[in-house]
């Protein structure tokens, strides 16, 4: 478990750093947060404000050829994160790694603040919503496929009105 919330806070900080929205994604913390002490609530909104000003001074950072890459829409997410990721400067790495060690760090203090009824609570909703996902990853693909196959399909006469 503590692997997972390790890979869900990492892949959170990378598509914080290379979405092109800019829009933060939300931390599998607010799926407990009702259920936070008002210091756990106030140490994960000074977290989300670091983060946000990291990735503004991040964003600072990159050059043109950076920022062409980043808004590419002929490249997948993968795609612009490899190329982006291959063009950092040391500068560029060196604040990436300082802000990974300082979001772990930071992280390891909440998660030593909540109590085991939390814990277990937060485990339980991290398997509901990966769950979930799975399913509706599962949906999504067979609607696309379904899509595909009533395309192929009409009565042949090209109107477009579907008569």
């Amino acid at each position: 478990m503590k692997t997972t919330l390790i890979k869900s806070f990492f892949i959170g900080l990378i598509s914080l750093i290379f979405t092109q929205t800019g829009i933060a994604q939300k931390s599998d913390y607010e799926l407990i947060y009702k259920e936070l002490s008002p210091n756990q609530k106030e140490m994960l909104e000074a977290q989300h404000q670091m983060m946000i000003q990291n990735r503004h001074r991040f964003r600072e950072t990159l050059s043109e050829e950076q920022l062409t890459i980043l808004t590419d829409k002929n490249l997948t997410q993968e795609a612009r994160k490899k190329q982006l990721k291959a063009t950092f400067s040391k500068e560029q790495k060196n604040m990436l790694q300082a802000q990974e060690r300082h979001m772990h760090q930071v992280r390891n203090q909440f998660r030593e603040s909540l109590n085991p009824e939390q814990k277990l609570m937060l485990q339980e909703r991290l398997r509901q919503r990966t769950q979930n996902a799975a399913e509706n990853d599962e949906l999504q693909t067979r609607n696309r496929t379904q899509n595909r196959l009533n395309q192929g399909q009409g009565n042949g006469n090209n109107n477009g009105n579907g008569n």
